[in-house]
């Protein structure tokens, strides 16, 4: 058995579809640092995330949550497979305010099939809650240099049963 893996990520900032408030959204990818059996399936930016082989995986990702609307609100992020909702895969953050924002990570175990697409879905019931992606900063001009952070990464792995 060959060990899978892909690690994938998104230098792009997402809203919920249209803008509109509760309306369940897939985030989009748009760099591979690593594709062995898993890759990104599609039209860059896509949101779909393809295994080769069947058998266990664990799958991470972790989102940059921020909103440009004041106040306090929550959002969920889930996995779906083959674009069924995966059950138990949810979970939920506060973001408190502009520049508010707050990092989610969360790991999951599935047993997937070959070809079988993977999807990080979000649905929060402010319409200005965003998967937010910021710039590299390199001195001068900022406090310090560091690298892009990505609005989301995902990390799929094949696991030894």
């Amino acid at each position: 058995n060959i060990y899978q893996n892909g690690s994938f990520s998104s230098s792009q900032t997402q809203t919920q579809t249209g803008g509109v408030a509760n309306t369940p959204t897939p985030i989009t990818f748009d760099t591979s640092a690593v594709a062995n059996g898993v890759s990104l399936f599609g039209t860059l930016p896509t949101s779909t995330v393809r295994v080769s082989t069947a058998g266990r995986y664990e799958i991470s990702f972790s989102i940059q949550w921020d909103k440009s609307g004041g106040g306090t609100d929550f959002v969920d992020a889930w996995v779906r497979i083959n674009g069924n909702d995966l059950r138990d895969s949810a979970s939920q953050v506060v973001v408190n305010g502009t520049q508010g924002e707050t990092v989610l990570t969360v790991p999951i175990m599935a047993d997937l099939s070959a070809n079988d697409d993977i999807e990080i879905v979000f649905a929060s019931p402010d319409a200005t809650m965003a998967a937010t992606a910021f710039p590299a900063w390199a001195t001068p001009g900022d406090p310090y240099d560091r690298p892009a952070i990505p609005s989301i990464i995902i990390n799929v792995k094949s696991v030894v049963v």
